[in-house]
């Protein structure tokens, strides 16, 4: 699958005074970061599903378009400067929302995604680190359905365990990460809902992740993330 970045420019003008007798105007200064505005996401070329995002003044996503169906998502923020509710427009006039829950640390416990695909999960931590994921389902009258337990090393997710309901095994996933920073953190709850189906990008445990995955296995079958920058180490 191709998929293709673009990380925003912000340019911001720098003036200066001089003396009395001088006064001189720098050109603006281009200050780099790191936002994705937009996405391409496709597996043959003019195929691609566009996703279009756009930021409040805090460098938080404020809405996101999906091209194809014209879906339009708009993110709300709590007191707690959290993701409160995402709310998913259609052409239809159609809307559902998705909510979020936080702990006294901050740290997200709830999401409530009944109205967008029929599911919620619930997250506990020990310490402040994630440690499990319990997942409800409405085919199963929203009694637990799977859940996963994590094992964390320097700030990653590096095994993930499925469990059934009553305990039994169902797969375990483990990860080994680059250096880099985790670039997909501000995307990982507004797109595992409605964006480009790349595993790395949508999963929980993108939400978690200090650095970027460099590798997943499941079973035998081992994926392999590669990552392209430009010169201004900036996702491409």
């Amino acid at each position: 699958m191709n998929i293709r970045l673009f990380a925003c420019l912000l340019a911001c003008m720098a003036i200066f005074s001089c003396s009395k007798d001088d006064t001189t105007t720098n050109p603006p200064a281009e200050e780099v970061t790191h936002l994705f505005t937009r996405i391409d996401a496709g597996s043959e070329a003019g195929t691609d599903a566009i996703y279009l995002f756009s930021y409040d003044s805090l460098g938080r996503i404020k809405s996101m378009v999906d091209s194809i169906p014209q879906v339009v998502m708009k993110a709300a923020y709590g007191s707690n400067s959290k993701l409160s509710t995402l709310t998913y427009d259609y052409p239809s006039g159609a809307s559902i929302t998705v909510t979020f829950k936080y702990n006294a640390d901050s740290l997200l416990t709830e999401i409530d995604a009944k109205q967008w695909i029929g599911n919620q999960y619930t997250f506990e931590y020990q310490n402040g680190v994630l440690v499990r994921c319990n997942w409800y389902t409405a085919g199963n009258d929203y009694s637990l359905w799977r859940y996963y337990t994590y094992e964390m090393e320097n700030g990653n997710i590096v095994k993930m365990v499925t469990h059934y309901a009553n305990g039994d095994l169902d797969g375990t996933t483990t990860y080994t990460y680059t250096d880099a920073p985790n670039r997909f953190n501000p995307l990982g709850i507004i797109v595992m809902f409605k964006g480009p189906s790349l595993y790395f990008l949508h999963s929980f445990e993108t939400l978690f992740n200090k650095n970027m995955i460099a590798t997943f296995q499941s079973g035998t079958h081992i994926s392999t993330c590669e990552y392209v920058y430009n010169t201004q180490n900036q996702l491409t």
